[in-house]
């Protein structure tokens, strides 16, 4: 063809496939949007060969997490089971691990409270809502800890407090979840309604320079 331009034969579905994939972009916008990560150049092709995976990971935590807070909660009659003595609330149970069962496994929520707190602060650079979910995730595993803690001392009133805000930290994260997710999806289908805001903060907190040996 003239000009110069040379046009591909495309035989099958696949080569059409490959071929839009290695031509089409995103703008840094919609890129941050949807893979939650600032856009930057990186090496091979991997994510124009395989989906998107965001909103997978997303939805294993928004699922996972919906029901285990509104049981911590108590609603409908459900009962938590990190601030009291027992692992189930219903009557005649015969496994009460007691105090030493529930300071024991107060150290888990406490680690990952410690781990919700990492990933809090990697997420400085993503969106409002990224990081404003995991300070909730933080605050709720926190919360997990202290109510298991002080059921372990015998004060089952304040455990079960704790226990109750815990839930109620982990259905905001939840919300927040379900919110960043119906974003994500909306910019990955193109859907025809307005995008969501996640109030980007890549430009608000800046990358460190890098050295020519970078």
């Amino acid at each position: 063809m003239g000009n110069g331009v040379k046009l591909q034969h495309i035989e099958s579905e696949e080569q059409l496939q490959n071929a839009l994939s290695k031509s089409m972009t995103l703008s840094p916008e919609p890129y941050e949007k949807i893979y939650l990560n600032p856009k930057r150049p990186v090496s091979g092709d991997l994510r124009q060969t395989f989906a998107i995976p965001t909103p997978l990971g997303i939805l294993r935590f928004t699922v996972a997490l919906l029901p285990l807070s509104i049981e911590l909660m108590g609603w409908r009659g459900s009962g938590g089971t990190f601030g009291t003595p027992t692992t189930t609330c219903k009557p005649g149970n015969a496994f009460s691990p007691g105090p030493t069962f529930a300071a024991e496994f107060g150290f888990y929520p406490l680690t990952l409270a410690l781990l919700s707190f990492l990933f809090m602060i990697c997420s400085l650079r993503t969106n409002a809502i990224f990081v404003v979910l995991f300070i909730c995730a933080t605050a709720g595993f926190a919360l997990a800890a202290g109510g298991l803690f002080y059921t372990a001392t015998g004060a089952t009133a304040t455990g079960t407090n704790l226990t109750i805000a815990c839930g109620a930290a982990f259905f905001a994260a939840d919300m927040l979840g379900w919110y960043l997710l119906f974003a994500i999806m909306i910019a990955v289908i193109e859907l025809s309604v307005p995008d969501l805001p996640l109030f980007d903060l890549s430009s608000v907190i800046k990358a460190r320079p890098r050295t020519k040996q970078e």
